[in-house]
């Protein structure tokens, strides 16, 4: 009876000390899923705040960028609007003179460079002009010049949209033409004209 009870409580004991070590597992067990869940925590909060950081950093960035640009910009946008302004005012401005004046003042720019060419062995090519305007126009400001008209050539190419003359001799090569007046005028006249269009105020910007 007594070799029974003995029994009876090692087993009692066996038990209590396999339920102690369970408790004890699951207690780590509970410990490490916590710590793991804290550590995972804080790194998705640092992930977070990171990508926070650098999305805030960013807009700082572009911000700075676009602030230090605007007066650049500014000055861009006002400087291709006068330029603007004064292309459409002298392409006005010529395409209301008469025939006879622009055809005048193609003369006067052919004057001014006429002295550089000699008498003979001249080819022209001229744009927007007749035959008979050219040739009016040569032989009042070269009366002595022999020249010949030079044949259509796809890489020899006049620019502009007024008449224009082109003269080559053997050694050099001279251009008289409107579109070069005006954008001479332009250059020469630029803060009067850019006064009498937008004002005063308009140089200063």
């Amino acid at each position: 009876m007594e070799e029974l009870k003995s029994t009876d409580v090692l087993d009692k004991e066996i038990l209590e000390d396999a339920r102690k070590k369970a408790n004890r597992i699951l207690r780590q067990a509970d410990e490490t899923i916590k710590a793991d869940s804290e550590a995972w925590e804080k790194k998705s909060q640092d992930a977070v705040e990171e990508v926070r950081r650098k999305y805030e950093d960013r807009i700082s960035k572009n911000k700075t960028e676009t602030m230090a640009r605007l007066p650049l910009d500014k000055r861009r946008i006002r400087s291709e609007y006068v330029e603007n302004v004064l292309q459409t005012a002298i392409t006005s401005y010529l395409n209301s003179l008469t025939r006879e004046k622009l055809l005048s003042l193609l003369e006067r720019e052919l004057s001014l460079r006429a002295s550089l060419l000699p008498s003979e062995n001249l080819t022209v090519m001229y744009r927007h002009l007749s035959e008979d305007e050219a040739e009016k126009i040569i032989k009042k400001v070269m009366p002595e010049a022999v020249w010949t008209k030079a044949k259509v050539d796809p890489a020899y190419t006049l620019s502009g949209t007024f008449p224009e003359i082109i003269i080559d001799s053997p050694d050099i090569r001279i251009t008289a033409s409107v579109d070069a007046a005006s954008a001479e005028l332009l250059s020469d006249k630029r803060s009067e004209l850019i006064s009498a269009l937008l004002g005063e105020e308009a140089l200063n910007d």
